[in-house]
Order: structure tokens, then C-alpha cells, then sequence
């Protein structure tokens, strides 16, 4: 009977340690899951803001860094830790702490190469030079995500910034090349739609009117904003107009002008 004692006493200790565990592990994924629920609520109020400095996302972005940073120091070798470190990482970037941000994006890919979120830190730390007008730096984490990661869900967004990155550094046909991928390669409408629009522009810069008009004239579909479509018929009626077709131009005049104010 002793024995048996012994041996019930054993299971309850150890059914008692497991769900003490499972207790833990429960703990550090609802606050894992309430960050990316902030971050993702922060994401939503800044695409809303017409202003530049929105408040209410900024509270809720140190929010995410406070919880992460909780997983992180608790849980330091939990299977968490790079979720909260990448979840970290975008969160300071978001506020403005790029340095701080890129910090926790190099711990990412340098810690845990294995990591799913090595692609996505790598467009981050592009993300992040580039705002902090670190263009050469920037570039090259583009580069490392092509050559890594090709197939990535998040190659064209990692090509269009790449094109901006060129922009900047005033290579404007490498510029070219990189938003002709993307409108030729890519599915997503507001994406292509706006590499298009920049493949317009850098054509009207090399005076190049007929590819110009070509590109202005495929983002002229129903359903645009009246801004946009009258900035973008105003650019296509002028190319028109150089390269003597004066009557579409004419026609486009003519469908803008009663909206005009």
C-alpha cells in the first residue's frame, strides 16, 4: 500500500506539473495573441488617419512592445520568442524608434536563422533604412530577400520598394525596371495599379509620351477617386498632345471640364 501511495502521490505531482505548464504556456500565448490583435488594430487606425500623427495607434503600438517585450523576459526560451521579437521589432518601427526596430529585426535573422519570419524581418529592415533615408542599406536587404526568398508572398512588395529605394538614389531606369515587374508579374489591383502609375511618371520624365500615354491610360477605369482620375487625365491628355493626338486629347478635356470647379 505504501508503495502505491508513493506511486499515486508521483502521478499527481507530475499531472500538477503539467498543467502548472500548460497554465504558462496558455498565459504567454493570450498575451502573444492580444499583441498582434493591438498591432493589428494600430495598422487599421493609421490606414484610416488622413493625419500624419495618429494618437490612438501610437498608444496601441506601445502596447504590442510592452507585451512582447513581457514574453521576452519571462519566456526567454519559449517557442515566443521570435514571434515577439519580430512583432517587436514592426511596433518600433511604427513609432518612429527605427534604430530600436532594427535592432530587434538583425537579433531575428541572426539569432534564429530558421525562423519563418526571416523573409518578412528582412523587407522590415528594408523598410526601415529606407525611412530613415538609409537608401544604399535599404537596397541591400532587398537584394537579400530576392536572392533568398523569390517565392516570398511579399516579393512585390519587396520589388515596388525597391524601385522607390532606386528612385531616391536617382536610378531612375533601374527605377523602371523594378515597377515594370511588379505591373506585369504581380495580381493584386492596388499594387499594380500604383506601379503603373510610376512606370507613367518616369516615362513622362524620359519624355518618352507614347509609353506614358500607354501607362496613364490603363489607370483610367471606373470607380477611381475624382482626384486621381483628373491628375492622371491631365497627364494623359498632355502626352497626347505631344505626340499629335490632339483630338483624344481634346475628348479628354472635354469629359473632365464640367467636374472641374
Amino acid at each position: 500500500m505504501t508503495g502505491m501511495k508513493r506511486i499515486s502521490l508521483y502521478g499527481i505531482l507530475a499531472v500538477a506539473i503539467c498543467v502548472l505548464a500548460l497554465d504558462q504556456s496558455c498565459v504567454y500565448f493570450n498575451t502573444m495573441y492580444n499583441a498582434r490583435r493591438l498591432f493589428k488594430e494600430a495598422e487599421e487606425l493609421e490606414a484610416k488617419s488622413s493625419e500624419g500623427d495618429n494618437r490612438a495607434a501610437r498608444e496601441k503600438y506601445k502596447e504590442v512592445v510592452v507585451k512582447c517585450s513581457k514574453v521576452l523576459q519571462d519566456e526567454p526560451e519559449s517557442s515566443w520568442v521570435d514571434d515577439a521579437i519580430f512583432l517587436m521589432g514592426k511596433a518600433l518601427v511604427r513609432q518612429g524608434e527605427h534604430n530600436k526596430g532594427i535592432r530587434k529585426f538583425l537579433e531575428l535573422t541572426t539569432n534564429f536563422p530558421e525562423s519563418e519570419y526571416v523573409p518578412e524581418s528582412l523587407y522590415w529592415l528594408a523598410l526601415a533604412n529606407f525611412e530613415k533615408k538609409e537608401y544604399n542599406q535599404a537596397f541591400l536587404y532587398t537584394q537579400r530577400f530576392l536572392n533568398g526568398f523569390a517565392g516570398h508572398e511579399l516579393r512585390y512588395d519587396v520589388l515596388f520598394l525597391s524601385g522607390d529605394i532606386n528612385m531616391k538614389l536617382e536610378n531612375d531606369k533601374e527605377a523602371l525596371g523594378f515597377y515594370t515587374t511588379v505591373a506585369t508579374e504581380a495580381s493584386e489591383r492596388e499594387i499594380v495599379e500604383e506601379a503603373v502609375l510610376k512606370s507613367a511618371e518616369l516615362y513622362y520624365f524620359f519624355k518618352d509620351w507614347e509609353k506614358a500615354a500607354e501607362n496613364y491610360g490603363k489607370l483610367l477605369r471606373k470607380g477611381i477617386p475624382w482626384e486621381k482620375r483628373y491628375r492622371i487625365s491631365l497627364a494623359l491628355a498632355d502626352c497626347y498632345s505631344k505626340i499629335q493626338k490632339c483630338r483624344e486629347a481634346l475628348d479628354i478635356y472635354d469629359e473632365i471640364l464640367p467636374d472641374v470647379p
